[in-house]
């Protein structure tokens, strides 16, 4: 059962659907299953979507990239490092206490000059836990990239070659004890462990 997922989509419905082929089986699961599937959602202005609902345990995004094919490095990084800030911020109202606002990045450039905690910092969140993303740890997944940017390449080959990190935050101050150091936990079988 699914009655408590909410999932969110940038793009109309029409226009995902056309984007990726399979989009409209994907949604309609959610739905069969219980679930939301809401469609012209800016997760940098979620407040202004009540639609979407208004308190959760968690909010995801995964592999966030405005998708823009900005060839300029420094503006690739500050347009990426706006739409982080967007999330985190508009997120953070909307999470139930110990809530987390969890995202998951790619290893390596340009996503390591995007300085995620940081971006968490200016939104009142800490970092609670991070691990590797390990695409096996979630059935059916299968990673997307902006369409006409590599969209059809092989689900995850990117994410496996370079790999990925999940970060999960909380509310500053709000009783969870953020990491001091990357390496003050450990992944086992997918789940989240401090050391």
């Amino acid at each position: 059962q699914a009655s408590r997922l909410v999932a969110t989509c940038l793009d109309s419905r029409v226009r995902c659907f056309q984007k990726y082929a399979d989009a409209a089986a994907h949604a309609e699961r959610v739905e069969a299953a219980g679930g939301a599937v809401h469609f012209g959602i800016d997760a940098t202005r979620l407040q202004e979507h009540p639609e979407v609902g208004d308190e959760f345990d968690r909010i995801v995004f995964n592999f966030p990239h405005v998708g823009l094919g900005i060839k300029d490095r420094d503006k690739n990084i500050e347009a990426n490092r706006a739409l982080l800030r967007g999330y985190l911020s508009s997120a953070r109202p909307l999470l139930r206490s110990n809530g987390l606002a969890l995202v998951t990045l790619k290893k390596g450039e340009p996503y390591d000059s995007w300085h995620i905690v940081s971006l968490a910092t200016e939104a009142g969140l800490s970092l609670r836990m991070h691990r590797d993303f390990v695409p096996a740890d979630f059935p059916g997944f299968e990673h997307r990239r902006t369409a006409g940017h590599g969209a059809h390449e092989a689900p995850n080959h990117v994410i496996v070659e370079k790999g990925a990190t999940m970060y999960a935050f909380g509310e500053a101050g709000s009783g969870g004890k953020p990491l001091r150091k990357k390496g003050q936990q450990k992944r086992t079988k997918g789940k989240w462990r401090r050391k």
